[in-house]
């Protein structure tokens, strides 16, 4: 509990000590009576110390989060999964035959490559196999043989994040599924690795 002094006015002490009765003045303290509010220098005069209030410790503001950017990848991720793949799943796939028939051979290795490798891993070998042999070019067969990739290039299809691409490139270059040559200072391009074909890295 916190000690609460009340101011008395000296007229109200003199007027008190003069009123105590006879009676009771022999068993009232000898300083009481002698006390003089008047005549008492205010230097003499003790006061409780005041308590200071405790000052209850500030919450720490808790900080907001942050909105998360969305990245080319994401964005064209969820593109994809809204209007093209409800599209997919209700028409189905584009015929072999007509106008409109437009058809990748894949080798019948990517079999093994689908059923042991990294989902990331098979992407960009398909992606390399799409973006050369699936168009017209200049090679001996009539198609086209390098291809330059960019890591962006994936994010902006939706294939894979800027990193996750990076990491499979490497990987599929690393063990033998694809080939790699730079062009400039920073174009890279690739090629599919086919048994018994010598395409050249110049």
């Amino acid at each position: 509990m916190s000690e609460t002094s009340i101011a008395v006015p000296t007229s109200m002490l003199k007027s008190f000590v003069e009123n105590i009765p006879e009676a009771l003045r022999p068993d009232m303290p000898a300083w009481l009576l002698q006390f003089d509010p008047t005549t008492m220098p205010l230097e003499d005069v003790t006061y409780p110390e005041p308590r200071g209030r405790r000052r209850q410790p500030s919450h720490p503001r808790r900080p907001r989060p942050r909105s998360k950017q969305t990245s080319t990848y994401q964005a064209k991720r969820a593109a994809m999964e809204d209007l093209p793949l409800k599209r997919l799943r209700r028409h189905g796939f584009t015929p072999y035959f007509g106008d409109e028939k437009r058809f990748l051979m894949t080798p019948p290795e990517f079999d093994l490559v689908l059923a042991c490798e990294a989902r990331q891993v098979a992407q960009v070998i398909h992606e390399v196999l799409r973006q050369s042999v699936g168009y017209p070019g200049d090679s001996a067969d009539g198609r086209r043989e390098w291809v330059a990739l960019s890591f962006r290039h994936f994010e902006r299809r939706g294939l894979l994040s800027h990193q996750d691409a990076k990491i499979a490139l490497d990987y599929a270059v690393e063990q033998g599924y694809l080939l790699r040559r730079r062009r400039g200072q920073q174009r890279l391009e690739y090629a599919v690795h086919y048994r018994h074909v010598d395409i050249g890295t110049r």
